[in-house]
């Protein structure tokens, strides 16, 4: 039986790690893996990139301004339901953030979850997309992996988070 992998990232835009996600998804080997791919906001230049068997989705069709302050009205398991559907063995958050709020909500004790840490985070900038520091930790907390891309990425999201 295929495992159902679903990664999840706020916008298939032109960056690296967005062109790091992409390759990823292509090059899973699909006799193991149905594979999909949900954006928080469409309409990024990389979404054209994927395989034609990739699901892919949009939450919404382009950038909301100011979706940092509204994301954080909502819970992580309201945005949890808003963002990912259907069921899956495993939930992605690709890269650090709202994305990883949003799958921190998932409430099926089956699915694992998986954090992909791909910048350098500082104290700062840690919980920047959480409604608190104890909020961000908690949400990463609930993962049942961390993958970064560094030892360099992981030391400093450690030092930031407190989290090994």
């Amino acid at each position: 039986m295929k495992r159902r992998l679903h990664f999840l990232i706020h916008d298939l835009g032109g960056g690296g790690a967005e062109a790091v996600l992409v390759r990823l998804v292509n090059r899973l080997d699909r006799t193991l893996f149905d594979v999909s791919v949900t954006v928080l906001f469409g309409g990024g230049v990389r979404e054209t990139d994927l395989a034609p068997d990739v699901r892919f989705r949009a939450v919404f069709p382009r950038t909301i301004p100011g979706n940092r302050v509204w994301m954080k009205l909502l819970s992580p398991a309201a945005l949890h339901r808003l963002c990912v559907k259907g069921r899956h063995d495993a939930l992605i958050a690709f890269l650090e953030g709202p994305s990883a709020r949003v799958i921190a909500g998932c409430p099926d004790p089956d699915t694992a979850l998986v954090a992909w840490i791909h910048s350098t985070v500082t104290a700062d900038t840690f919980a920047r997309s959480f409604r608190s520091r104890d909020e961000a930790v908690a949400c990463y907390g609930r993962m049942d992996g961390l993958v970064c891309v560094s030892g360099g990425v992981r030391d400093a999201f450690e030092a930031a988070s407190g989290l090994t």
